[in-house]
């Protein structure tokens, strides 16, 4: 787990799916392990980062801006982070 707080502090302030989704297993790991205000921390952080990545906004995902691989991505992480917020 310290690895993957180091890596995060090193990403602060670049927003991608890939560090989102690294922060929504975080927090599952810490409510997992009774940490509620850090895991807490984790999801909220994961939200926003989603949030700023403006996956919530429909018109990302037109098929003329991002490749197969990229919105099959897309997809999975914007669900995965609704299924960790719900």
């Amino acid at each position: 787990m310290d690895e993957a707080r180091a890596l995060f502090y090193q990403e602060r302030g670049r927003a991608r799916l890939t560090t989102a989704q690294a922060l929504g297993i975080m927090s599952i790991r810490e409510l997992a392990l009774g940490r509620d205000t850090i895991g807490w921390q984790y999801a909220c952080l994961c939200f926003q980062m989603f949030l700023d990545l403006g996956f919530h906004n429909q018109k990302i995902h037109r098929h003329d801006t991002l490749n197969t691989r990229q919105l099959n991505g897309t997809c999975v992480g914007a669900w995965g982070i609704y299924c960790l917020e719900k």
